[in-house]
């Protein structure tokens, strides 16, 4: 391979020293593979630069006012791969786009709050998106998490589940029996 490209490129500095037959178009093939993957990655490579550079322009339009980066990357030069890399990690570490799981919570308890007798998860998070009381916009399984959330009110006893048929649909509980319920006495 080295020989062939040496060949190649001495050819190439060279016109009058021709490749030397089967030799020289084995080369010549094997070359032209080689220049069009370079110019493919390249192309790729700039793709990549083009969406770094989209998302560090929309993160830095999410920022409150007074604070810029600018101060923090002047040192390196601009689009830099150390630079880039800087900037992907701030986002992924400064970000925490999963909300609390008490936000969830509590629009899972208002959506059940609303109805009247026992409901499917996609009952719930209907009601959530339509009362915009939660975003699941962070969310890979938005009904795994409703799914959570509602076991943890089953075991403080907030909520019932119910089988339906097979299917799980939980269920609002009223009037939460106290831990202590005092006996009548009678006098």
């Amino acid at each position: 391979m080295v020989d062939a490209m040496s060949q190649i490129l001495s050819g190439a500095l060279n016109p009058e020293v021709p490749p030397s037959g089967a030799k020289g178009d084995t080369a010549n093939m094997e070359l032209d593979s080689l220049l069009l993957r370079c110019s493919e990655l390249t192309r790729e490579v700039a793709r990549i630069r083009r969406l770094v550079t989209q998302l560090t322009r929309q993160s830095d339009s999410y920022r409150p006012e007074g604070r810029s980066r600018a101060g923090r990357d002047s040192a390196r030069p601009p689009g830099s791969l150390s630079q880039t890399g800087a900037t992907l990690r701030r986002l992924t570490i400064s970000r925490n786009p999963t909300p609390v799981r008490s936000e969830l919570a509590r629009a899972c308890r208002i959506a059940l709050m609303d109805t009247d007798g026992p409901v499917s998860v996609e009952t719930i998070y209907d009601r959530i998106e339509r009362r915009e009381s939660f975003t699941f916009a962070h969310y890979k399984h938005p009904f795994r998490a409703i799914v959570l959330a509602m076991g943890a009110m089953v075991r403080t006893g907030e909520v019932r589940l119910v089988n339906d048929g097979g299917r799980r649909r939980w269920r609002w509980v009223t009037e939460r029996a106290p831990f202590e319920r005092p006996t009548p006495t009678v006098i």
